[in-house]
C-alpha cells in the first residue's frame, strides 16, 4: 500500500486535508506499517513485578536464618571463640567470657573490634543487622552484656523544690511503684560449671539453687540434652506445699558432676531427676551490687561474679550435703542479710536493699519430697494377672476388711438416727474424730459460681432445668439453707454443675463436686470411704446362670 504526499499548495482545500489526516491515521494505527513500532527497538528487559509485603512471624524468620547460617557453615569453616579457641562455640556462649567481669567484656570487644549487637568482627553496633536479644531484659544486646541498674525515684531537693504539675506528680507515682514491685531478697544462688564424669571436658554454665529442705537435686531438661547423658524414665511421687504424693513423670541420670564458677574442685551429684521449669526468678539472684548495698557485705562485692547469661537450671538438694555445707558465715544486724561460702561459691541470703520493702504475692517456696516409684517387676505382674481368676479372693471376701471401714460402721451404727419427717440423719464420717481444718475455699467456689451464672443467663432452658432441679431437692428436704456459721469454725463451700447424660439429654442432673481440690486438699481426701458393698463380677455371673 503506498500513500502518494500532499504537494505543496498556498491554498489546500479541505477535502484534500481531511483525506490526508484520515491517511495518517490510518497508517499510525496499522500494526505491521506503523512508523512507531517500526522505530520501536526490542529489548530483552522484563518490567519487574510489584513486590508484595507479607507479614511473616520471627520464628519463620529466625528459622530462615537458622537455615542461612547452616549453609554458611557448611561451606566454611567456623572461627574459633576468640576468647577460649573453642570452635564449638562463639563469643556470645562462652562461660569464660561470661565469668569477666562489665568492664573487661567492654575492654575486650574493643581490643578484638567486636561488635556490640552481636559480638561478631566486620562491622559495627550502628551497622548490625543481626542484633542478639537479651534473656533478661528482652532488650537489643547479648545476655552476656546485661547490666543490671539501680532504679530509684529521682527526689526534688527542698531547697530547690520548683512547682509541677500533676503529669509530673503521676510520673513519679508510677517511678515509685515500679520499684516497690522489683524482688526485694535474694537467695542462695551460685553460678556454677556442669559436666557429666564421662565428659569432663564439656562443661555448662548454669546457675545453681543450693535447697536445704528439698530431699533430691533437680535439672532441668534442656541442660540434659546439653551435656548429652544417658537418663532412665521414672515415676515420682512429689510432695509440695501445694500437692501431697502427686505422680510426674520424669528422667533419672546419675554421674553428674559440678564445680564452682573459680573453683577446680569438682562435686559428684549421685543421681538427679529432670523436670521441666524450676520455679526461681532471676532476681533472686545475688549479685555485686547486692553486697554494696550492706556495709557488712561490701568487701565481699569483688568475690560475687556479675550477673550471668544463663537459666537458673540446676536444684541441688541435701542428698548432697558437701555443696550444701556452709564454710564461712558473715551475718549482720537481726534482719540484716547474712552471706555465706560454699564449695561452690558466695551467696548473700535475705533482704537485697535496705530502702525496698517486701511487696506483692509472689514467694517461692521449695521445700520438695520426692518417692521414687519402683517399676513393677515380671513377678508383681504375673500376681496380678492371677488375683484375677483366684476364685478364694471372692468367697473370702468379708474377711478382708480394713479398720477404716470397721471405724465407718462404728460410726454410723452409733450416730445415725430418724427425724420427725422420717428421714434418717447420719454424721459426716470424718477421718478424724473431729472435723479437720480445712482451709477456706470461698475464693475459688465464687469464682465457679459466676462462671455458672453467666451460662445460667446465657441459656434458657439450661437456666429452667438448673432451677427446677433446685427446687425439687428443697422441697424433699435433700437441701436446706446453709445456718450461720460461728466465727472460727471450719467452712467448706462445695461446688455444683449440671450434666446430661448422653441417652436423656432432655433432664439435666446437678452434681456436687466433694472431690474439687483446693490447696492441694478435698472434702473426700478427709473422709473415710466405708466397706465395699458392690457385688463382685463372680457373684452376678452366678446369678445370671440362675
Amino acid at each position: 500500500m503506498t500513500f502518494q504526499p500532499l504537494q505543496a499548495h498556498p491554498e489546500v482545500p479541505v477535502a484534500q486535508e481531511s483525506e490526508l489526516i484520515q491517511t495518517e491515521d490510518r497508517i499510525a494505527c496499522n500494526p505491521i506499517a506503523s512508523p512507531l513500532l517500526m522505530n520501536h527497538k526490542p529489548t530483552d528487559e522484563r518490567v519487574p513485578k510489584r513486590a508484595k509485603a507479607l507479614n511473616t512471624s520471627a520464628q519463620r524468620n529466625n528459622s530462615t536464618s537458622e537455615m542461612t547460617s547452616k549453609e554458611t557453615s557448611n561451606s566454611k569453616p567456623k572461627p574459633p571463640c576468640p576468647t577460649c579457641k573453642d570452635e564449638t562455640h562463639g563469643v556470645a556462649k562462652c562461660p569464660t567470657f561470661a565469668a569477666k567481669s562489665m568492664e573487661d567484656k567492654k575492654a575486650f570487644i574493643h581490643e578484638n573490634h567486636l561488635c556490640f549487637g552481636c559480638l561478631r568482627k566486620g562491622h559495627s553496633s550502628k551497622d548490625c543487622k543481626r542484633r542478639h536479644t537479651c534473656g533478661t531484659c528482652n532488650r537489643r544486646h547479648p545476655t552476656c552484656l546485661h547490666e543490671e541498674r539501680d532504679k530509684r525515684p529521682v527526689e526534688a531537693p527542698e531547697k530547690h523544690s520548683t512547682p509541677t504539675d500533676d503529669s509530673a506528680s503521676q510520673e513519679i507515682k508510677v517511678t515509685s511503684h515500679t520499684v516497690m514491685q522489683r524482688a526485694s531478697a535474694t537467695s542462695s544462688i551460685v553460678p556454677v560449671l556442669m559436666s557429666s564424669a564421662e565428659e569432663p571436658q564439656r562443661e555448662v554454665l548454669t546457675y545453681a539453687l543450693l535447697d536445704t529442705q528439698s530431699d533430691s537435686t533437680f535439672i532441668l531438661e534442656d541442660l540434659l540434652e546439653e551435656l548429652n547423658v544417658d537418663t532412665q524414665p521414672v515415676q515420682l511421687k512429689l510432695s509440695t506445699m501445694t500437692a501431697i504424693d502427686t505422680v510426674i513423670a520424669s528422667k533419672s541420670v546419675s554421674g553428674l558432676q559440678v564445680r564452682g564458677l573459680h573453683s577446680e574442685k569438682q562435686i559428684q551429684l549421685r543421681q538427679a531427676y529432670s523436670r521441666n521449669f524450676i520455679p526461681v526468678d532471676k532476681s533472686y539472684i545475688p549479685t555485686k551490687k547486692t553486697a554494696l548495698q550492706w556495709p557488712h557485705l561490701k568487701h565481699l562485692a569483688n568475690k560475687l561474679p556479675p550477673l550471668q547469661g544463663c537459666e537458673v537450671g540446676l536444684l541441688i538438694g541435701n542428698d548432697c550435703p558437701l555443696a550444701l555445707a556452709p564454710l564461712e558465715v558473715i551475718t549482720g544486724s537481726e534482719n540484716d542479710p547474712f552471706a555465706q561460702r560454699t564449695e561452690l561459691g558466695w551467696s548473700i541470703v535475705g533482704s537485697s536493699n535496705p530502702h525496698l520493702d517486701r511487696q506483692g504475692n509472689q514467694r517461692f517456696v521449695h521445700r520438695v519430697a520426692v518417692k521414687e516409684i519402683p517399676a513393677p517387676s515380671t513377678t508383681d505382674v504375673l500376681k496380678v494377672l492371677e488375683s484375677d481368676f483366684n476364685e478364694k479372693r471372692y468367697k473370702d471376701r468379708d474377711k478382708y476388711v480394713s479398720q477404716d471401714d470397721v471405724r465407718f460402721v462404728q460410726l454410723l451404727s452409733d450416730n445415725i438416727s430418724q427425724k420427725e419427717d422420717g428421714h434418717y440423719e447420719m454424721p459426716v464420717p470424718f477421718k478424724s474424730s473431729s472435723p479437720p481444718s480445712l482451709p477456706n475455699n470461698k475464693r475459688l467456689t465464687t469464682v465457679q459460681l459466676q462462671y455458672l451464672k453467666k451460662r445460667l443467663k446465657a441459656n434458657k432452658p439450661y437456666n429452667d432445668q438448673y432451677k427446677a432441679f433446685m427446687e425439687e431437692m428443697m422441697i424433699r428436704g435433700d437441701a436446706e439453707p446453709a445456718p450461720k456459721t460461728p466465727e472460727g469454725q471450719t467452712v467448706w463451700y462445695i461446688p455444683h454443675h449440671g450434666v446430661y447424660h448422653p441417652k436423656k439429654p432432655e433432664k439435666l442432673r446437678v452434681v456436687f463436686d466433694c472431690s474439687a481440690k483446693f490447696h492441694g486438699v478435698s472434702l473426700n481426701d478427709m473422709l473415710l470411704t466405708g466397706p465395699d458393698l458392690i457385688n463382685s463380677l463372680l457373684v452376678l455371673y452366678k446369678e445370671r446362670e440362675q
